[in-house]
């Protein structure tokens, strides 16, 4: 199985009280994920590259990219051969050796950090609540 895993959600335009178009106000919903067990979840800012790392206690983790812009937001590599991934949300084995590469502007991320789910348990759960 792969280590990461990106996953697409869809922007909608925002009505307020279900019937008045709001410009420039768009919204997605992220389904409620059940985790079981301990996790915690941060807003990470990088301004520099992270060097090659695992992520200590930690098995597994959601990211989600909170840069507007994709491109120059970096990347992460993945395993052995350094795989490049840009995404929106995904899905990443903390237990495999990775690291983030930060471009130009700072690279923001909210982290949900799973202590007690491996990155096939809750890639299961996702793929339910994403792929359905």
């Amino acid at each position: 199985m792969a280590s990461i895993k990106s996953y697409n959600y869809k922007w909608k335009q925002y009505k307020h009280h279900g019937e008045e178009t709001i410009d420039g106000y768009t919204f997605t919903r992220i389904p409620p994920v059940s985790i079981n067990g301990r996790w915690n979840m941060k807003i990470i800012k990088l301004t520099e590259t992270i060097p090659w790392h695992t992520d200590w206690n930690t098995k597994c983790a959601i990211n989600y990219l909170l840069n507007d812009d994709l491109e120059s937001a970096g990347h992460i590599e993945m395993g052995e051969k350094a795989e490049k991934f840009q995404y929106r949300m995904a899905l990443i084995d903390t237990t495999k050796r990775h690291r983030a590469v930060v471009y130009n502007k700072p690279r923001k991320i909210l982290k949900i950090s799973i202590f007690d789910e491996s990155y096939e348990e809750v890639c299961k759960k996702l793929d339910s609540l994403f792929m359905s």
